[in-house]
């Protein structure tokens, strides 16, 4: 049986939609900053705990800041 040529899905059958795609794709990219901000905090910890410089403390928070800021604004 031959599938009909129309744009809709057929019984048992689900087709993505934009707004699906859409929040697939915003899941994902919260995903990787959650990571991302993970590893940043793992390295700030390691940074404090081997007497690594200020600044360099401070900029490691400074970007995980800004992760953290992605990763609400996407909520």
């Amino acid at each position: 049986m031959e599938r009909p040529a129309t744009n809709r899905a057929t019984i048992g059958e689900e087709r993505a939609t934009v707004p699906t795609i859409w929040t697939n794709a915003v899941g994902a990219v919260r995903l990787a900053a959650t990571w991302l901000a993970q590893i940043c905090y793992a390295k700030i910890l390691r940074a404090i705990e081997n007497g690594r410089p200020a600044l360099e403390i401070e900029l490691l928070t400074r970007q995980n800041v800004l992760i953290r800021s992605m990763t609400s604004a996407l909520r």
